[in-house]
């Protein structure tokens, strides 16, 4: 499956976006195409644009997941469309593939190739050392190589947010996180989150669980519902494609409410979506290929923080009562003015509640590798 867009001066002004989607029905290999803008075009289901600019890999969820893949692919359209560059998207359908779908757009020569998922790390270490003139970046990590441009995100800070608005919001005192895979990013998740609910009360039992996947909708909802069983009444879910079976499994349970992530996922249920910890991974996406564009581009990681608006809370169906909201915006000064230190680890959590028990508002870490994805 492959999703392309494209724009320049070998097609001005049109730029589209088109689905490939094999499936059986009228014929073997139908094609979904949408088109965002005027113009014709045939295409078949062999078509490979020519002079490709920048390659997009995303992870197993592909494109439609309404999450963190769409809005990276949101970069690269907004780049091919300010730019007039061809860009590209590859989805792989298991992770088992990455590496072949990795060397598929090598194969294909363009100037920059994004992986969106943290998880391609271990195929794109390979392949970026056997291919050291290329230029690569990926989400959700870094120290790849040094033609790799790693691009993180201080999550922690978001999913703290999150546990201060859940803590001011719960009514029975138990709030729950259900995270997709464990890793590195989502430690940053629960640790973060776990943080915020302790900081603003001690009395308040956090349940903690994973799914075991990012993709299993069906474990995802009987988590959400068993959770609900047990009484928590906030529910933040770090578990991508599952997560949003989550928020769907307790729509229209009275009293439940579900804290989203990477998006404002309030579209999904105005009413069960509490807000949502987003990170503007278009943003960032679109930066890497600016630089590409303007030739600036060294293979060095860049850290996205709340400090400059790509980490925080979104609450656009405006759920959050006045009080959270008032302590989310306290509470970002503090983290962004460096008085607080979010946790993103099981050892930089024990410090922080450790100091938080002894009257202390938080622990400082060592800068140099609180924003690092290997250290979060």
């Amino acid at each position: 499956m492959k999703n392309e867009v494209m724009g320049g001066s070998r097609m001005t002004g049109f730029i589209f976006n088109i689905r490939m989607k094999c499936f059986l029905a009228a014929f073997a290999g139908a094609l979904v195409v949408s088109l965002a803008a005027c113009g014709d075009a045939t295409l078949d289901a062999n078509f490979v644009p020519e002079n490709v600019d920048v390659i997009m890999v995303t992870d197993e969820r592909g494109l439609g997941d309404m999450a963190f893949n769409d809005e990276c692919w949101e970069g690269c359209e907004r780049a091919a469309d300010e730019f007039g560059i061809n860009v590209y998207c590859i989805e792989p359908e298991s992770s088992e593939m990455y590496a072949s779908k990795i060397n598929e757009a090598v194969g294909m020569e363009p100037k920059l190739i994004i992986c969106s998922g943290a998880d391609m790390e271990y195929a794109l270490m390979d392949i970026a050392a056997q291919n050291p003139e290329m230029k690569f970046a990926i989400m959700d990590t870094n120290e790849i190589g040094d033609n790799v441009a790693g691009i993180t995100f201080r999550d922690q800070d978001g999913a703290f947010l999150a546990g201060i608005a859940a803590a001011m919001s719960t009514e029975s005192k138990i709030v729950s996180f259900i995270g997709g895979e464990q890793s590195v990013v989502a430690d940053a998740f629960q640790y973060g989150f776990s943080a915020g609910v302790a900081t603003v009360a001690s009395d308040i039992y956090i349940n903690t669980q994973y799914v075991g996947s990012t993709t299993d909708t069906d474990a995802a909802r009987m988590l959400a519902r068993a959770h609900e069983a047990l009484g928590s009444d906030v529910i933040f879910q770090a578990a991508g494609a599952a997560g949003i079976a989550v928020i769907e499994a307790v729509q229209g349970y009275e009293g439940v409410m579900v804290i989203g992530t990477d998006i404002d996922q309030s579209y999904i249920a105005k009413d069960t979506v509490l807000c949502s910890v987003v990170k503007k991974a278009d943003v960032a996406v679109f930066d890497v290929i600016s630089k590409m564009v303007n030739g600036t581009f060294d293979g060095s990681d860049t850290v996205y923080t709340l400090a400059d608006g790509a980490v925080g809370i979104s609450d656009n169906a405006g759920n959050l009562s006045e009080d959270a909201q008032t302590a989310i915006e306290e509470y970002t000064a503090k983290i962004t003015g460096g008085e607080i230190v979010v946790p993103y680890d099981w050892q930089s959590w024990y410090d922080y509640t450790q100091a938080l028990s002894s009257g202390g508002a938080g622990v400082t870490v060592d800068e140099g590798t609180a924003g690092d994805a290997d250290e979060i």
